[in-house]
């Protein structure tokens, strides 16, 4: 919570989210996806001459990423990317491995891939060592753009059904996410919302 609450920018990256944000009378526009930011916002920082560096990901997919953003869009200035080894978090000296590669590139933007919540904290807990204007938690968008995940039809994202998708491809790596954690969140909103009609005053007319 801590973590959310204290980013410059939160987006709303899964239907649910926007399901219950109009449930609890606070309706969010739009749902904005890491697989959708990431390749607008690189073109952008193509057009204003930022450079971007990419942490993450499986082995090779970062350097793959680099090469076909490269193509894609002429004059992207891309200083650099890393692929930690995979952990469910990160020692010291394998931190100020990533800090280094990092700082000694000196990009404007970093693009960080190490799924959700695990790249928030990181970004969170580093991000007063690193020398970058801008870092960016964006999930699977590495792998998406480099070819290696394949994105559920339109039709499914509008369903809310992308999470079920991506189960079918990865069932070993997303069963806890999606049948353990995720269902977490339906009683946690569900007592928000009764909170709020137990908050609300009584209806009706008043007459002295």
């Amino acid at each position: 919570m801590d973590v959310y609450n204290s980013a410059d920018v939160v987006m709303c990256d899964g239907v649910p989210v926007q399901w219950a944000s109009k449930l609890l009378g606070t309706p969010l526009k739009q749902r904005l996806t890491g697989f959708d930011f990431f390749p607008h916002f690189n073109k952008h920082c193509a057009q204003k001459n930022y450079s971007v560096y990419f942490l993450g990901a499986k082995e090779g997919v970062a350097k793959k990423l680099a090469a076909i953003y490269q193509s894609r869009y002429p004059g992207i200035r891309v200083a650099g990317y890393y692929t930690p080894p995979f952990a469910a978090s990160f020692s010291e000296e394998q931190n100020a491995v990533m800090l280094s590669a990092i700082n000694t590139a000196k990009p404007d933007v970093l693009f960080v891939s190490l799924t959700a919540p695990k790249q928030d904290i990181w970004i969170h807990q580093q991000l007063q060592y690193l020398n970058v204007k801008l870092a960016i938690g964006v999930g699977a968008a590495f792998d998406s753009e480099a070819g290696s995940l394949k994105r559920a039809p339109i039709l499914m994202q509008q369903m809310g059904l992308e999470w079920f998708y991506r189960f079918l491809q990865e069932p070993g790596r997303m069963f806890r996410r999606y049948f353990i954690e995720a269902p977490i969140f339906v009683p946690l909103v569900m007592f928000q919302f009764l909170s709020t009609l137990s908050c609300k005053p009584n209806s009706g007319s008043h007459r002295n």
